[in-house]
């Protein structure tokens, strides 16, 4: 069956190189912590809506100043004022596994005993941010998702709870625009690509 995992440029280049997905952070079922390995967070929606990603949205001055250095970039040095979430959504990496692989776990399931933390992780996948809006903020996502006007996309989440290896990787997609992924290369492929793009870069700087 195939499954999606989605990705920074620096996430995308590290696993090309290191041949496997390393396990990402998730909520405990009880909800009592946020583990930082809990393991490889897999969608079988090919769209990155929904999941809680950092999608690259420009920031505000007082988010920049709340939020860690770690989950923003600068896009343009000479604009301090051009900040934005890391894009977590750049690179869409397709992975085969076996259904009833043991180590393979539907959130659904995962959480069964906690289904309110469920729903809470759904409301929010639609904005990484949610804990700093507005009270007038969060009911406004939360009247469109009870509305059904934002999708819950909890029912597409799975765990792996291991590293995923490269030999389970069919390719890497690059977004080649918002929530449009192109150019399906395997991770050889692409460090081939990356290599050739980066020597442009070298060669033009030159110039």
């Amino acid at each position: 069956m195939i499954y999606y995992h989605y990705t920074t440029q620096h996430g995308a280049f590290h696993i090309a190189h290191s041949g496997k997905i390393l396990k990402g952070q998730g909520a405990l079922a009880d909800g009592s912590a946020i583990a930082p390995q809990l393991g490889v967070n897999l969608t079988t929606s090919p769209s990155c809506i929904g999941h809680g990603l950092h999608l690259g949205q420009k920031l505000s001055a007082t988010l920049i100043q709340t939020l860690p250095s770690t989950v923003w970039v600068k896009r343009n040095p000479q604009d301090l004022a051009d900040i934005h979430l890391l894009e977590h959504s750049a690179y869409r990496l397709e992975v085969e596994l076996e259904s009833d692989d043991y180590l393979l776990q539907s959130a659904t399931d995962y959480y069964k005993h906690n289904p309110r933390l469920l729903k809470t992780l759904a409301l929010t996948g639609h904005n990484p941010l949610f804990d700093y809006l507005t009270e007038r903020e969060k009911n406004h996502y939360l009247f469109a998702f009870l509305n059904g006007e934002l999708q819950d996309m909890s029912s597409t989440w799975y765990y792996y709870f291991d590293d995923i290896v490269a030999s389970k990787i069919k390719s890497i997609s690059r977004a080649s625009s918002f929530d449009v992924y192109s150019q399906a290369l395997s991770c050889a492929e692409w460090l081939e690509l990356w290599e050739q793009e980066a020597n442009l870069v070298r060669h033009c700087s030159k110039m």
